[in-house]
């Protein structure tokens, strides 16, 4: 058994009104970034962001980073829609960006933010982008601005994608591949 065998399928499948995920306003999540005594400087915190479209909402996402009142390390994106073209022209200021996306079709695509303090190497061999998975991976080295209990740990970090109406079975197994390759 794999921790994949633990997760429900279903959960980024079911209609919105059965999600059990949660959306806050900008003032409820700095509340709850201000209350959760974990987030300190120093702490490798990671924040997701599903942003339909990098591009027509560039400036809604540096708003919305800008009013954060935790400075995230690293920030995923999905559904990123940026292509050969868009993607060599989009920055945010203080960030890498590494990404992958779509060839010759609209939509999706992921992405990793990454403060421009970070050191990283791009993890080609476990990104993806077929019909049912889309991921992008960085393995992170030199930590020693992080409390962890081993500052030479590498730490793998990547987004993942499950486009709708595709298979499930196919991006689950597409996971089991990319962990065991990084086990």
């Amino acid at each position: 058994s794999t921790p994949l065998d633990q997760i429900d399928p279903d959960i980024n499948c079911l209609p919105h009104s059965q999600s059990k995920s949660s959306y806050f306003s900008i003032s409820q999540f700095n509340s709850l970034i201000a209350n959760n005594t974990s987030l300190e400087t120093g702490v490798l915190a990671l924040l997701h962001c599903n942003i339909r479209s990098v591009i027509a909402n560039k400036s809604s996402l540096l708003a919305f980073i800008s009013t954060l009142e935790f400075d995230f390390p690293i920030i995923g994106l999905s559904e990123t829609w940026l292509n050969e073209h868009t993607a060599p022209n989009f920055q945010i200021p203080n960030y890498n960006l590494v990404n992958v996306h779509r060839i010759n079709r609209r939509g999706g695509g992921v992405s990793l933010l990454l403060k421009d303090t970070l050191r990283f190497k791009r993890r080609p061999d476990l990104d993806l982008m077929t019909d049912h998975c889309e991921c992008v991976f960085v393995e992170l080295f030199n930590l020693s601005e992080f409390h962890l209990q081993n500052h030479s740990a590498r730490v793998l970090i990547g987004t993942f994608y499950h486009p709708p109406q595709s298979n499930f079975d196919n991006f689950h197994e597409s996971l089991r591949v990319i962990l065991s390759v990084v086990q």
